[in-house]
């Protein structure tokens, strides 16, 4: 697997960025897939183009179906708060396992779904909150409930567990989130 990360104002968040990044290919793909892997990795500030902590979509070089070629974007945290980053990237290396493995398609057809597991996928929650400037709920861009998408269900899910493993089996050495609750 052929990793880079760019924006990193530290050799140290690099090589813990990369080394995360094969951890989480690791238990999530098999070596005949991640190995054939390219990960581009960019740390920077929130745009208008790139409001989020982060994302993630394959390389236009290697469409799908079964790309191999990803970009994931980090929103550039303060040193404090570089647990974050890992959490970010947990989360977005699922989407390239379901992406790399064609499960998500990422494209939007033409009634504005998107294809999960060969399924054409449009369903809004049932509690589907009104837009407005009061609701913690994340509305995407399709008037979407974010959370009710299976895909980001199944990230948000292995986030917690890649998190969990990752931090256990690196704590001695980790130099990000020492103090209690910081990888809540």
């Amino acid at each position: 697997m052929h990793i880079t990360v760019r924006g990193a104002k530290d050799r140290q968040l690099t090589k813990w960025l990369k080394l995360a990044t094969q951890f989480f290919a690791e238990q999530l793909m098999s070596p005949n897939i991640y190995e054939n892997l390219s990960i581009h990795i960019k740390i920077q500030y929130n745009t208008k183009d790139f409001e989020t902590k982060a994302d993630c979509m394959w390389d236009d070089i290697s469409p799908p179906p079964y790309p191999d070629i990803f970009n994931i974007r980090l929103v550039k945290e303060p040193k404090k708060r570089y647990q974050d980053h890992f959490k970010s990237l947990a989360h977005e290396m699922v989407h390239v396992k379901q992406y790399a493995l064609n499960e998500l398609d990422g494209i939007y057809s033409e009634n504005n779904t998107h294809l999960w597991k060969g399924i054409d996928f449009n369903i809004a929650s049932k509690i589907y909150p009104k837009k407005n400037g009061h609701s913690h709920v994340f509305i995407d861009k399709d008037e979407k409930d974010y959370y009710f998408q299976p895909w980001e269900i199944e990230a948000y899910g292995l986030e917690v567990g890649l998190i969990h493993y990752f931090v256990e089996r690196y704590s001695k050495d980790l130099p990000y989130g020492r103090n209690e609750g910081d990888w809540d």
